[in-house]
């Protein structure tokens, strides 16, 4: 079959679509006709070329891309060059239609799937992604007509199989791992497939329709696990991508050798895992192989706990690999906060391993939440004082409000932390059942923290659009 797949605007232009190129390789793996469009960078760009009067394109973190409103907006901005691109898409013959959602790409990517569904109502409209793994989230966007079908979890497996069950008879029939519409517009809900075990059995992500000079850095991501092994209450990942689960060092190395071959110009890595140090015995044989084979000639980095083994000689040994960035997830240095929110680590171990990271010369980024339930202003002041006292060992700090993400640990037990919920919206719609906790009070929070913290502090969000 002929299968488009499909990422809409959600903010950010590092890298190419990880999600887009993975899922093209299994599919042309089953002997599909796979194209791939990035509209993300191709109508952020066309916008930045434009001199537009009215309203302009929202900022990578504003909160604009959860309003249907405003999207719908900006999109009327661009009318003809969306137009364009759906055009485009059709123009391949296609017969069916992946879309891989962010929450901040939701409504883009439904009123994309309308036009085109519009231009050919024979087409298979599929939505997939992070987000609807959450089954309510699936089922409210099958309300939309012009989705056929939403993949409830992981698709390399998922996707294939309904492709496949799609090209014998152009309909669709009973899949694990999604929710359809039959002919009767009656909805069948399939159930989940079971996740992958063996990681290393997928294929090479696939860049192929990707132009990497349009993207900030000229790089690629690549995933070495799925899931965390921590169980962060305010996280879904916890809950969605279980269990942990890892590549090898050589399938990984193996990957990363055959992309350099293709593109030898590429000197920029990311690597998308929850935690790149999820398992340390991977993490270690992947540095080793890097070092032996002179795979240390590019910049990499990614996400990482803060855990026992990143110490100053280990961090000087991935240095010497290549590794340059690092985000860690330190969220508050009041121990009491630390604990409640389920995070596994020592705050005394925490300053160690920041200010070994940048001792052994890599850049780091701190993330903090403000707002966990319980939280007082005593913790705030403990994390102010931790930051200040390593501010100099620290590139950047991101400051967030908690987000309450409905499949998470800390939601599904909102009433034991005294949470309530009302107009629910995953960046702003709960409060403490008193009253004192609410987005107002968190908001002041994280912007006090920026102020104290000077240049180094940014908050995650932008409320100016």
């Amino acid at each position: 079959m002929k299968v488009a797949l499909i990422i809409c605007p959600f903010g950010y232009l590092h890298i190419p679509p990880y999600n887009l190129a993975l899922l093209s390789a299994c599919l042309k793996k089953d002997g599909n006709d796979v194209f791939c469009f990035d509209f993300n960078v191709k109508i952020q760009r066309y916008s930045e070329s434009r001199v537009k009067i009215g309203a302009r394109w929202p900022s990578v973190n504003s909160l604009n891309w959860y309003d249907k409103g405003q999207v719908l907006s900006f999109m009327r901005e661009y009318d003809y060059y969306i137009d364009l691109l759906v055009d485009e898409v059709l123009e391949n013959g296609v017969q069916a239609v992946g879309f891989s959602l962010y929450d901040s790409s939701r409504w883009f990517s439904e009123e994309i799937a309308s036009r085109i569904k519009e231009k050919n109502p024979s087409l298979k409209i599929i939505f997939g992604g992070y987000p609807c793994f959450r089954e309510d989230f699936s089922v409210q966007i099958m309300t939309n007509p012009s989705v056929d079908a939403v993949c409830l979890g992981e698709g390399e497996v998922s996707l294939v199989n309904l492709i496949r069950k799609l090209g014998k008879d152009g309909r669709f029939s009973f899949c694990p791992g999604f929710i359809y519409r039959e002919k009767d517009n009656n909805i069948v809900n399939c159930g989940r497939e079971i996740p992958i075990s063996d990681l290393d059995i997928t294929p090479f992500s696939d860049f192929s329709d990707f132009d990497l000079r349009m993207y900030d850095t000229e790089g690629i991501g690549i995933s070495t696990s799925r899931g965390c092994a921590n169980r962060c209450l305010f996280c879904e990942e916890t809950m969605f991508l279980r269990p942990f689960r890892r590549r090898t060092a050589l399938n990984i190395y193996s990957e990363l050798s055959l992309h350099f071959k293709k593109y030898p110009a590429l000197r920029y890595v990311s690597f998308n895992d929850s935690a790149i140090n999820g398992d340390m015995s991977q993490l270690s044989e992947l540095v080793d192989l890097f070092i032996k084979n002179k795979l240390n000639f590019f910049q990499w980095g990614g996400q990482a706990r803060i855990r026992d083994g990143m110490d100053f000689s280990f961090l000087k040994k991935m240095r010497e690999a290549g590794f340059s960035f690092v985000s860690y997830g330190l969220e508050s240095a009041s121990p009491r906060i630390v604990k409640m929110m389920g995070k596994n680590f020592d705050v005394n171990l925490a300053e160690n391993v920041i200010r070994d990271t940048s001792r052994a010369g890599i850049r780091s980024t701190v993330n903090i939440i403000v707002g966990f339930p319980g939280e007082k202003r005593e913790d705030i002041a403990i994390t102010l004082r931790f930051l200040q006292r390593n501010i100099e060992f620290i590139d950047d700090i991101y400051i967030h409000t908690l987000v309450l993400l409905p499949s998470s640990i800390l939601y599904r037990n909102k009433e034991k932390f005294g949470i309530a919920v009302s107009n629910f919206h995953p960046v702003s719609g709960w409060h403490s059942r008193d009253g004192n906790n609410n987005f107002k009070s968190r908001l002041a929070r994280a912007r006090f923290l920026k102020e104290a913290l000077g240049n180094k502090a940014k908050l995650s969000f932008d409320l100016s659009c």
